[in-house]
């Protein structure tokens, strides 16, 4: 076989070298020679045919190479671990359909149809059986290898024939087949008698495609996961139901099947989208801080308020802290959450020290045990608030009784250190001794709304007085947390809390609340009025 010329200019300088030649030798000899014009223009005809000959090659050449690379692109679909990146390959730069799922070629495999006209039918279908009788049910399967032997190019595509064949084998010829983006087939079976036997009939489906597929010197068992959601006089569309499928199918194990529903399922997938969306809430400034006051037992005054997260879920509205929290320690997000507070709190309190110079306002910012084992926090805290120009003293730490450890007074002091005070919240619900809490810089106590809430009724006042009294011994003003009855509020300055927060003076609210509430305040001698009741002596 003869070797391709890569560069054709090679023929155009041979033949340049022959003209300049050619004029040297007229030159010399003074004149034109037949014989010498006549070898000149074969010369030329010669080079100038091999130039186009070797141009018309390569151009079929890079046809040829297009059309392989397009080929080896797009060989018949697996769902093994090779699957994703195949897959990935072949959809670039083509259309997403409304379902999520990239439309992939049908002819890699006979069986297989596009996720768009998969999408289609499932519609078609939904339409054709609109009973709440009648079962309608989108299926997933992913299947993955569980040996780490490297497979040859042929046996890859072996074994993804092999896959799409068994599945093949167990369905009906009306029932379709098609592979999304990421490599998890989607199945729709057309007749289904029950949910039942539609659940039964893709077990057998999983646990044909699950036996060894035989390659040349090897067999290949897989691990084979399914979900099923069906529809519902709720679910009436394509595109809602597959989501459904997919998001099981994300929590359901090697090995089972998982149907889609039921209260427990459902807070399961709630729980995993709320996962993702909290990502991206802290990404995109979907995070809000809303501000309560805190007021002086003695005079009514408001002293100060409290910072708290609020999350505003752009589908699901005001989500508060005891959901998303739990979540956000999951994913190790807490301490960037905290410094994003303490930041929007140091702000917002310096505006209201350009409004309001005399004020000298307190702002409250809850600890958590995550953040008290940041070793980096109280340097955070120092450069925040030299960037806001506001002193660390002007804010309170609250920090869990139940959050403390053996290891947590040295970190208590290196915030202490700062300047900053500490509060020892949810006072009377952890399992800490009085002597131990008396060596840690705690600077106030916050009792916990639970004892707050026992003060005023039959039920467990003695013990609710004796956890106050406690806290009366530490000798540290004392913060009432939760009151929301003026019956509570009468028993606070008898039982010597200095500060008190809770829905029967405000709730919490957003800054423009708090702004509105500040300059109602400075024209009552920073007095508010109670939605329910004054401070009661």
């Amino acid at each position: 076989m003869l070797q391709r010329r890569n560069h054709p200019s090679l023929d155009l300088v041979i033949l340049m070298l022959l003209a300049w030649t050619h004029m040297a030798v007229t030159h010399v000899t003074g004149g034109v020679t037949t014989a010498g014009t006549m070898a000149m223009v074969g010369v030329a005809g010669v080079v100038g045919g091999l130039c186009i000959v070797s141009l018309v090659d390569q151009a079929r050449h890079r046809r040829y190479v297009a059309r392989a690379v397009t080929q080896r692109q797009a060989p018949p679909l697996l769902i093994v671990e090779e699957t994703k990146r195949v897959v990935q390959q072949t959809a670039a730069g083509q259309p997403r359909p409304s379902g999520g799922d990239t439309t992939l070629d049908p002819d890699a495999h006979p069986r297989l149809t596009s996720t768009s006209d998969h999408l289609a039918r499932l519609d078609h279908m939904l339409l054709r059986k609109p009973s709440s009788t009648d079962v309608v049910g989108a299926v997933t399967m992913e299947a993955t290898r569980t040996t780490d032997i490297a497979l040859s190019e042929a046996q890859a595509a072996d074994l993804r024939r092999s896959i799409i064949d068994r599945i093949a084998s167990r369905l009906d010829i009306a029932d379709t087949i098609s592979v999304s983006a990421n490599g998890r087939f989607m199945l729709l079976i057309e007749r289904v008698d029950s949910k039942t036997a539609l659940v039964d009939h893709i077990r057998s489906v999983a646990a044909e495609l699950a036996r060894p597929h035989v390659l040349d010197d090897h067999s290949e068992p897989l691990n084979v996961r399914t979900a099923i959601a069906f529809a519902d006089t709720r679910t009436r569309c394509a595109d809602t139901l597959w989501r459904q499928a997919r998001t099981t199918l994300g929590l359901t194990e090697a090995g089972d099947l998982e149907i889609f529903g039921g209260s427990t399922h459902t807070a399961r997938i709630e729980r995993t989208e709320l996962r993702a969306d909290l990502v991206r809430a802290l990404r995109d400034d979907q995070l809000d801080v809303d501000y309560q006051p805190v007021l002086s037992t003695q005079t009514g005054e408001i002293v100060g308020f409290e910072a708290l997260m609020r999350w505003h879920h752009p589908s699901r509205g005001v989500i508060g802290p005891t959901t998303f929290l739990p979540i956000a320690d999951e994913l190790n997000l807490i301490p960037d959450m905290g410094r994003w507070l303490i930041d929007k709190a140091a702000t917002q309190l310096r505006m209201w020290d350009l409004d309001h110079p005399d004020s000298e306002l307190t702002m409250a910012i809850n600890i958590s045990g995550a953040e008290l084992a940041d070793h980096g926090l109280a340097g955070a805290i120092e450069r925040i608030c030299a960037r806001r120009s506001v002193l660390p003293s002007r804010f309170i730490l609250e920090v869990s009784e139940r959050s403390i450890t053996d290891t947590s007074a040295p970190l208590l002091s290196a915030l202490s250190s700062t300047g900053a005070r500490i509060a020892l919240d949810d006072f009377g619900t952890g399992n800490r001794s009085l002597a131990e809490l008396q060596e840690m810089p705690v600077d106030m106590i916050k009792i916990d709304r639970a004892v707050i809430a026992s003060l005023d009724t039959g039920d467990n006042a003695h013990v609710a007085s004796s956890i106050v009294e406690l806290g009366e011994l530490l000798g540290k003003p004392m913060v009432a947390e939760g009151v929301e009855r003026p019956s509570q509020a009468a028993l606070l300055h008898r039982y010597g809390f200095q500060y008190a927060q809770g829905h029967l003076y405000a709730r919490a609210m957003s800054p423009n609340g708090a702004d509105a509430l500040l300059d109602q305040a400075s024209r009552q001698q920073w007095r508010i009025e109670a939605p329910a009741a004054a401070i009661v002596h």
